[in-house]
Order: structure tokens, then C-alpha cells, then sequence
């Protein structure tokens, strides 16, 4: 799993809030990976989402953008990142797009 930074960043340095978001989304990644997963079956999905200054997900921001391979890891790949909001809030910044690669 990784995440991409996808708003410009000119001056705020995200470095620590990107390894805690990463860690929330990771940990709820393996507590419920499908079974065809565990088992190595294997692909790609790219998803972007969008946290909001509270640290709150933006629903309708949720969207696989790419996916290879295995059907399920979209889904859940969207439910790992749907359940680990909230996230902490942002550091001064509006809001924050993301995309997560999953992979």
C-alpha cells in the first residue's frame, strides 16, 4: 500500500500526518483482508480520496481511479479507508486529496 500527495504542497510538510493516515488505513487494510487476498491472489487498485480539514472523509470523494486483477480488492480497499475515518485533523490546510495504491 502506498499513498501519493495529490494537492499542492508549497509550504506544509505532511510527513507525519501522512505516516499516521497511512497506519489508520494500513491497520484496517489487514484486519479485514479477503480471504483471496490472504492467499496471494493479486492486483492493483488505485483509489483517491479527499480528507477534510476535521480530519473528516469526504464520501463522495471515495473513487477507484485504476484497478487490476483481483475484483475485490476495490472494495476493499474503499472499506479499509472508509473505516479508518476519522482521520487526525489536518495541519492548516482546507482539505487534502489522496491517492492510495493498493498492490
Amino acid at each position: 500500500m502506498a499513498l501519493e500527495f495529490l494537492t499542492p504542497d508549497k509550504v506544509i510538510h505532511f510527513d507525519i500526518y501522512l505516516q499516521h493516515l497511512y497506519v489508520s488505513i494500513r491497520e484496517k487494510w489487514i484486519a479485514d483482508m479477503p480471504k483471496s487476498v490472504a492467499l496471494g491472489t493479486e492486483g492493483v487498485v488505485v483509489i483517491e480520496f479527499e480528507v477534510k480539514k476535521a480530519g473528516d472523509l469526504a464520501q463522495s470523494s471515495l473513487k477507484i481511479r485504476k484497478q487490476f486483477g483481483n475484483a475485490d480488492l476495490g472494495k476493499h480497499a474503499k472499506s479499509a479507508i472508509h473505516n479508518a475515518a476519522p482521520f487526525d485533523p489536518l495541519p492548516e490546510w482546507r482539505s487534502v486529496v489522496w491517492q492510495s495504491i493498493y498492490g
